[in-house]
């Protein structure tokens, strides 16, 4: 109605019906949240120049992910406190931006469980491996820190503001980029090159477990998640990383319950979060240690 002049504004105002009224705003509502359409051309396209993999340097993790973690989807390391999975993290942090000199990770800390040190040190570690020396420039360390985008948050609204903000950086990025691409502006930017080539949170189990006994609104919040999740990974083709926790999976252990050896037994662990999680991740690995 903004095209419309005031005074046929004021007319339709004073004879339209309130429920005529609800199904034009319904109507404009889903007009401007539904997304326009793309070829499947085109998105193939899109998705094909900008795929990568990105290896972790253990090996069986890597076979067992065809690789390592893929951009454009969700891989979730699961398992009990001091597993490996932070190492994990740390590992595939460091082979992204050393692999792209260009290239930023955001990393958010739930559980206060990053140590900048540590990470230092896989990147010296990583780096002596690949050029075989045994002296690297500390300058080349101080550029993978200083691209290593660190956030903590203890609760789960304090992500949705990070993922919130983080989410505005890249949909800056991609407008320059188009912007670049019709010759509109040929010279980009340097502050709005954020880059991001992997999201990882660490952990969504310290944030997620009090969503779960506080009803359908908790529920709904972890769903809310999962969406921004794959939103980062699919929209803007970065490869997120979640670690999680394990818990006893009781039904399985109570059909394995009546084994003659009990010494065979092995307890049989699962994904924690329960069934609302269960299918957010496109790869699932359980760590039993590194």
């Amino acid at each position: 109605m903004a095209n419309i002049p005031t005074s046929q504004t004021t007319a339709s105002h004073a004879s339209i019906s309130p429920i005529k009224l609800v199904q034009l705003l319904k109507k404009y509502i889903i007009t401007l949240c539904t997304s326009p359409g793309i070829n499947a051309k085109e998105l193939l396209k899109k998705q094909r120049s900008r795929f990568f993999i990105i290896k972790s340097g253990m090996k069986d993790i890597d076979k067992y992910l065809n690789g390592g973690i893929a951009a454009g989807t969700v891989t979730e390391i699961n398992g009990r406190a001091g597993s490996g999975k932070t190492y994990f993290c740390l590992r595939i942090a460091a082979n992204t931006l050393l692999d792209n000199a260009f290239a930023n990770v955001c990393y958010i800390d739930t559980k206060h469980s990053f140590s900048p040190k540590r990470f230092e040190n896989i990147c010296k570690d990583l780096s002596k491996d690949r050029t075989m020396q045994t002296i690297i420039p500390n300058n080349k360390h101080y550029s993978m820190l200083k691209r290593l985008i660190y956030f903590q948050a203890y609760d789960i609204y304090a992500v949705f503001d990070l993922l919130n903000s983080i989410k505005k950086q890249c949909d800056c990025e991609n407008n320059n980029s188009n912007e670049n691409e019709n010759g509109s502006n040929k010279v980009k930017q340097k502050g709005n090159n954020v880059n991001i080539k992997v999201l990882i949170l660490d952990s969504v189990t310290s944030i997620g477990r009090p969503m779960i006994g506080s009803g359908y609104g908790g529920h709904a919040l972890l769903m809310h998640l999962a969406q921004e999740m794959k939103e980062f990974a699919v929209k803007y083709g970065i490869a997120v990383l979640i670690t999680n926790a394990t818990v006893s999976d009781q039904k399985n252990n109570n059909k394995n319950s009546n084994s003659n050896n009990s010494y065979q037994r092995q307890d049989i662990v699962k994904a924690a979060l329960g069934k609302v999680w269960q299918f957010v991740p496109d790869n699932r690995v359980i760590m039993n240690g590194v």
